[in-house]
């Protein structure tokens, strides 16, 4: 009877122990999804903010990523490519449009990706009121 019972005791705590494993996966891979998901949209809006300070600059925004790179204070080229090239290896495309700009960001063939692609696409001046904002409500707290 000892035995019979200890062996249930035994059975019930893997059990437990799989569910709680389980569990703790779960939420560790949301985690990571959304600091991943959080990270490309912080990149894209410093991104955006820098294509509209190209346009107030040039009067019309870049054709490609590399002419906005390639204008910047050299100082600010690191950041760029930084954010072009994140932590997580997406691949940041850019693309001018007749009213505005958009970024589209895919995210590398993975094993429990949530997302392939985030798209955003901003009308002229949409990015630096955002900037600002932010920046507003950063000082604000």
């Amino acid at each position: 009877m000892f035995v019979r019972s200890r062996k249930i005791f035994v059975c019930i705590a893997i059990v437990i122990l799989a569910l709680v494993v389980s569990v703790c996966f779960i939420v560790s891979r949301d985690f990571e999804h959304l600091m991943r998901y959080n990270q490309v949209r912080s990149n894209v809006a410093v991104l955006a903010f820098y294509v509209e300070q190209y346009k107030q600059a040039h009067g019309d925004y870049p054709k490609s990523m590399q002419s906005l790179v390639s204008s910047v204070d050299p100082l600010l080229v690191k950041t760029l490519e930084g954010k072009l090239q994140d932590d997580f290896h997406d691949v940041y495309n850019y693309s001018a449009l007749s009213n505005g700009f958009a970024f589209r960001v895919v995210a590398p063939k993975m094993m429990l990706v949530s997302y392939a692609m985030i798209e955003r696409v901003y009308h002229p001046g949409e990015a630096l009121k955002e900037y600002y904002v932010a920046i507003t409500n950063d000082v604000a707290r």
